[in-house]
């Protein structure tokens, strides 16, 4: 249960800030990849939309989007999953993690009954800080080892729930889920399930995969340029399926004011057009991947490489080289100190992600590739 009075959280990577200035301080510089921000280069043809504006893109955008960007949203999702959306079945966003952390606020105002948010135990922390914001209870589920287990959410809990949070693949642990008990659940519970998908195309060992169908039914999935496209800083994302949960959101988000800028939203449709450009990431990051799984594994960290999403996720262990280290912390940010302090590397403390993750670090492939294979002959 909440607390009456809302306490704001410290957010979680300014908690890396003085320990980042401390190893710049003994290194010169670090090699951070600790927050999941791509820093390859954006498509040229998002470069070339936002250079070659017309008069239209500077006034007040759509809120739900243009039609165009609508469009490509739409013929983008058919082209890599085969799922067929309307237009009218999605909605635009500055952004996912703006929908994100606001969507309970909004779900709240349509089923003000209910007042718990179900997500991963170990999960993306704006899942949970989302529910905060809204006064609401957030109940962890275990949603590890490619399981999704339902049986806990039955009886009275189960007249409470706003909807439920998947996330596949899955930040910090990589998995990919088998997202078909969610949809039954939610055909049978009348329970929304909100799916946030912005890792789809970089699943490595099968093909992209939605939780949405024809009907969509109880069913919200959550697609996002920024890491796709290498675009964070343009802010777009896009949210679609059950047409009757897309056009309340629709609406309430147009009373808000909340619009992407229309020179983002003419960027975005040059992105979801190129094609290329995804396909020459993907090897990108593979390639990362691996070299970092090596890095971690010279070190003594086994680190097996994830099933989707660009992070490694490493089980951490007792150590003797931790002794050193003048700190009373848990194990993952004892590791994270120790490989800041002796390596240069900043990876975040598995504990950013949930109770669950004080034995792991998780470690964003998000440096340059030359900086990482020097960095491997370091070791």
């Amino acid at each position: 249960k909440m607390n009456s009075k809302f306490e704001l959280p410290k957010y979680p990577y300014d908690q890396l800030n003085k320990l980042k200035a401390e190893a710049i301080k003994k290194f010169s510089s670090v090699v951070d990849l600790s927050i999941g921000t791509p820093i390859d280069s954006s498509p040229q043809a998002v470069k070339l939309a936002y250079a070659n504006l017309e008069g239209t893109e500077i006034g007040y955008p759509p809120s739900i989007g243009t039609q165009k960007l609508l469009k490509a949203t739409s013929e983008w999702l058919e082209n890599l999953t085969g799922v067929q959306l309307s237009v009218d079945q999605i909605g635009s966003c500055i952004g996912t993690k703006e929908f994100i952390a606001l969507l309970p606020s909004f779900l709240k105002l349509k089923y003000p009954q209910k007042d718990t948010v179900i997500g991963p135990a170990l999960a993306y922390p704006t899942y949970e800080m989302g529910s905060l914001i809204a006064g609401l209870n957030y109940y962890p589920v275990d949603f590890s080892r490619g399981q999704i287990d339902l049986s806990e959410l039955k009886g009275d809990l189960a007249n409470r729930i706003l909807c439920i949070y998947i996330n596949s693949p899955a930040n910090p642990t990589g998995e990919i889920y088998d997202l078909e008990p969610l949809k039954k659940f939610a055909a049978e519970s009348n329970i929304l399930v909100v799916s946030d998908e912005c890792y789809i195309e970089y699943s490595w060992n099968s093909p992209p995969t939605t939780i949405l169908d024809g009907d969509c039914k109880n069913l919200l999935a959550v697609h996002s340029l920024s890491k796709r496209s290498n675009a964070a800083g343009i802010r777009v994302g896009s949210y679609s399926g059950d047409r009757e949960i897309v056009s309340f959101l629709r609406e309430i988000r147009k009373h808000a004011g909340l619009m992407i800028p229309g020179p983002s939203q003419k960027s975005a449709v040059a992105a979801y057009e190129d094609t290329a450009h995804i396909e020459i990431q993907r090897l990108v990051y593979k390639k990362r991947l691996e070299i970092l799984a090596e890095f971690f594994g010279k070190l003594g960290l086994s680190a097996d490489l994830p099933a989707g999403g660009f992070y490694l996720w490493i089980k951490l262990f007792e150590d003797d080289r931790l002794s050193d280290l003048n700190i009373d912390e848990n194990l993952c940010w004892r590791w994270t100190n120790w490989l800041a302090l002796n390596t240069g590397v900043l990876v975040s403390p598995g504990e950013f992600y949930g109770v669950g993750g004080t034995e792991y670090i998780r470690v964003a492939a998000v440096a340059k590739t030359e900086d990482l294979e020097t960095l491997l002959l370091k070791v």
